[in-house]
């Protein structure tokens, strides 16, 4: 039994240090890789920065010899326009010296006739025939009469009639919101009219027939139109005032 207890023992303890021995190998061997790692990091990093520092070298170069071929060009656009003005400061002043000794060029001279000046005309004034302004003399003072009796000949705008004396309220030569009869002046008589209703106040009457009142005789058929049958005759009065002689007849339809 001791004898068992012994081995078993021994293998445990045999067991364990092979698991130690494991161990350590692992750890160098962790080692040896993070040594490798590092080393190719830093190789790496040596070659890029070779590569920056040859990128940085070429650049170098070739801004040196940019450089170079624009200081070329300059000096030479310099050289080029110091020839150009020597040239010019030397043919100056042979041009100047050129240009006094020769004489301006005498334009030809050229033969003008002389046109002989037109004689005064003698002043004739117009002579007005006798007929002529004996006519004239007439015509004037009818010429402000026929203008009042075409200005009397205007139409006139009048409002609803007075039951009282039948004639209009108002009477005016421009329409207003009263107007409701139209006048127009006979070509016999300025003092006669004949009147309808204004096409504007239609459709004021159509709601109001009293508008009509001692103006019209109205015949009422409906609602929608109104129908001028006859014009009423009007006839103004001394005192100014438009005097219904005849009424109009007028149809609502």
């Amino acid at each position: 039994m001791k004898i068992v207890c012994l081995l078993l023992i021994g293998v445990l303890f045999g067991g364990v240090l092979y698991l130690l021995k494991k161990q350590i190998n692992l750890q160098n061997d962790l080692a040896d890789v993070l040594k490798t790692s590092n080393r190719l990091v830093s190789y790496f990093n040596s070659q890029s920065a070779l590569q920056k520092k040859a990128a940085t070298a070429q650049k170098d170069e070739w801004s040196v010899e940019f450089r170079k071929k624009i200081r070329a060009l300059i000096h030479l656009e310099i050289e080029k326009y110091s020839n150009a003005q020597r040239k010019l400061q030397e043919d100056v002043p042979m041009l100047v010296s050129a240009i006094l000794m020769k004489d301006p060029p005498v334009p030809p001279k050229v033969f003008v006739p002389k046109t002989p000046k037109p004689k005064p005309l003698a002043d004739k004034s117009p002579v007005l025939d006798i007929f002529e302004a004996e006519d004239f003399l007439v015509e004037m003072p009818l010429q402000p009469l026929m203008q009042e009796s075409q200005s009397e000949m205007l139409p006139l705008y009048a409002s609803a009639a007075n039951q009282d004396d039948c004639t209009f309220y108002k009477v005016t030569a421009d329409p207003d919101e009263d107007t409701i009869f139209l006048l127009t002046l006979t070509d016999a008589d300025a003092n006669k009219a004949l009147f309808e209703v204004y096409p504007s106040a239609c459709s004021k009457v159509l709601k109001r027939q009293n508008f009509l009142e001692t103006a019209c005789e109205v015949q009422n058929l409906g609602s929608q139109k109104v129908t001028v049958e006859e014009k009423g005759e009007a006839q103004k009065q001394e005192d100014s005032k438009w005097k219904i002689v005849q009424p109009a007849k007028i149809k609502f339809e």
